[in-house]
């Protein structure tokens, strides 16, 4: 992963989508993630925008807000950076279970897989 402010990526391989925060707010910093297809995270923005600081694996999608990230992984757990008045640092990343992570306008909504339970 870049650090912030470092140039992006000259290319990127095997990329399976690509995530932009920041173009819904005329003062909100660029930001963007590259979800790979082995379910590897490339992160790179503008200075102190989007940084995350451990590796993201097993991400099978990747939604934004205006200036903030969350991530889904295999497992059904939720990993969100970027700014925290966004939802950038949410506080329920034990939850388990979430089949999709929808935004909002300053977060983010996880909804439950139907277990039937």
């Amino acid at each position: 992963m870049l650090k912030d402010n470092e140039n992006p990526p000259k290319t990127i391989t095997d990329f399976k989508s690509l995530t932009t925060a920041g173009l819904g707010s005329p003062t909100a910093k660029l930001a963007f993630a590259a979800l790979k297809s082995d379910g590897s995270v490339v992160v790179w923005s503008e200075k102190n925008v989007g940084y995350r600081k451990d590796n993201l694996t097993d991400v099978v999608s990747i939604t934004a807000t205006d200036s903030a990230f969350a991530a889904l992984k295999k497992d059904g757990s939720v990993v969100t950076w970027g700014n925290p008045a966004a939802g950038g640092e949410s506080i329920h990343h034990e939850e388990k279970d979430i089949a999709y992570v929808l935004p909002t306008y300053k977060g983010f909504i996880g909804i439950k897989q139907n277990t039937g339970k």
